[in-house]
């Protein structure tokens, strides 16, 4: 990670802890749409967070859907953290959610 990245974290419990790994690593911008991340990633000072619109999945505690999908497709990303709930043989990462 490098000073003035901007970092995407997608909402889940191993990207969960991607939150605290970033503190010091700044500035950075991070967009999620994980709300389970505020707390942890509003803490740090050097990092100016964006939360991604979209409709609440209660199961996940997150924000989805089209709105998010739309914000994404403006936005230029350095990094990426993603979670999948599983992974076929042939690599493709799946994850419960229609969206």
């Amino acid at each position: 990670m490098s000073p003035g990245q901007v970092i995407l974290v997608n909402d889940g419990s191993t990207t969960f802890h991607i939150g605290s790994w970033l503190e010091g690593k700044g500035p950075l911008t991070v967009y999620t749409n994980s709300l389970a991340m505020i707390t942890d990633l509003s803490r740090s000072p050097d990092i100016t967070l964006y939360i991604l619109g979209g409709c609440y999945n209660r199961e996940l505690y997150s924000l989805q859907g089209s709105l998010a999908e739309q914000v994404l497709s403006n936005l230029r990303i350095d990094a990426c953290f993603i979670g999948a709930d599983a992974v076929t043989p042939e690599g493709q990462c799946m994850v419960t959610t229609p969206e």
